[in-house]
């Protein structure tokens, strides 16, 4: 375990790197400056440790993307490893904020990746995102259970919007949505 001293950390400085707006959407519009604090103190690590490879799980997959960027800029001798998302037997993706979750908050949370899946299955019909968002959010959203804070689909490599799912793309969709109190994130990849 790496537990810096006060000192290393008040000695962080801000890294230059270009995040390319990636900072900026999905999380990034409702964490403002998230992302930039992220790529600050894993690049303090990554000076420091100076890994051959560095795990990252796919359940904050822009923070995946973001770090994968860090490391092609400044740190290329650093492969950066997605993990797999861990799902708890229901299909809810495992954190340690599930623990604040009421009985029937985790019961409306399972809608999250209810709504994944849904699209996911949806995706081998429809093409048009456009569509795909509107039926999983009247399916899955709309009852009130859940705050939904944001639903989009977008290029796994890029994380720009798509309208149209197409055979050569490897897609991502997002998800944030309160449980009551509790946010929480969940994503899938299709078409890969």
């Amino acid at each position: 375990m790496f537990i810096p001293g006060d000192e290393l950390v008040e000695d962080i400085l801000e890294i230059n790197i270009d995040l390319q707006g990636a900072d900026k959407i999905l999380e990034g519009e409702f964490r403002p400056g998230h992302f930039k604090g992220m790529v600050n103190i894993v690049s303090l690590l990554f000076q420091i440790v100076q890994p051959d490879r560095a795990y990252f799980g796919q359940k904050d997959f822009q923070q995946l993307f973001i770090v994968r960027m860090l490391a092609a800029q400044k740190f290329p001798k650093t492969k950066i490893i997605s993990s797999p998302i861990v799902r708890e037997a229901t299909g809810l993706a495992m954190s340690s904020r599930n623990s604040r979750l009421s009985q029937e908050e985790k019961q409306s949370a399972l809608n999250i990746s209810k709504a994944l899946y849904f699209i996911q299955e949806l995706a081998k019909l429809i093409s048009q995102t456009k569509i795909l968002k509107e039926q999983a959010i009247k399916e899955f959203f709309n009852s009130g259970d859940l705050k939904l804070e944001y639903l989009e689909i977008v290029d796994s490599q890029t994380l720009a919007p798509v309208s149209e799912l197409g055979p050569n793309l490897s897609i991502v969709v997002c998800i944030a949505a309160f449980a009551g109190k509790v946010r929480l994130i969940d994503n899938i990849i299709i078409n890969s």
